[in-house]
Formats: structure tokens, C-alpha cells, sequence
């Protein structure tokens, strides 16, 4: 493949389209390169969900909640004051 390619980026003096074919094969590829590499980090970079309890999900209410219409089973913050970024995981029960 790497063969291929150097042969296609030599210039050729016979096509006076060669440059404007080059940029767009080149940005394709890039475009290509970018959605693989950033599929892979969400792929790789998913959440690590926690598991539902049997009780959890035979539950009905809850004692300190009396008819409450909902209650959070879980729920976590995540801040980073550096990148200003705030991740909230919360598991609810309805």
C-alpha cells in the first residue's frame, strides 16, 4: 500500500491536474485518518457502567422516599476545573 502511494505522489509533468488531484486525495485520506482516530477514542475511552442489583431492579419504592416518583440509585460528579469539563453519572430508578 505504502508502495502505491509514494507511486501516485510523484509529480507528473504529463497532467497539469495532478496538484488539485493530490489535495483531494490527500484531504480523503486525512478525513479518513481523523474519523478513525476519533471512532477508536470513543470506542477505547467508553464508560465503565455499574452493574444493576437484582434488588434494584425489583424495587418499587423507597423507605426514605415514600411516594416519590423517582430516587437516584447512584450518582457521581466529575469536574476538571483545567479543561472545564463536568462528567455526571447517575443511575435513577422510576
Amino acid at each position: 500500500m505504502i508502495d502505491v502511494l509514494a507511486e501516485f505522489m510523484k509529480e507528473s509533468p504529463k497532467d497539469p491536474m495532478f496538484p488539485k488531484d493530490r489535495r483531494r486525495i490527500s484531504a480523503a485520506l486525512f478525513s479518513l485518518l481523523y474519523a478513525v482516530l476519533l471512532s477508536t477514542g470513543f470506542v477505547f475511552g467508553g464508560d465503565d457502567w455499574q452493574a444493576i442489583s437484582p434488588d434494584e431492579l425489583h424495587m418499587t419504592g423507597e423507605p426514605k422516599a415514600p411516594g416519590a416518583p423517582a430516587i437516584y440509585l447512584y450518582r457521581q460528579v466529575d469536574r476538571n476545573d483545567q479543561d472545564y469539563r463536568e462528567f455526571v453519572y447517575a443511575e435513577s430508578r422510576y
